[in-house]
């Protein structure tokens, strides 16, 4: 799923089991070493 339609880096996966209606989301921890670099990436990708 990607929140905003425009960078793919801020995409999240997702499991969903249409049969019984079951979602899921793992979540996990990122940290980037530079925080601003996905900003600048998705910036210039739109």
């Amino acid at each position: 799923i990607d929140p905003n339609q425009g960078c793919k880096m801020d995409a999240i996966k997702v499991y969903c089991n249409m049969e019984t209606g079951e979602t899921c989301v793992k979540a996990t921890i990122h940290r980037l070493s530079k925080p601003n670099v996905l900003l600048d990436i998705c910036r210039s990708s739109v």
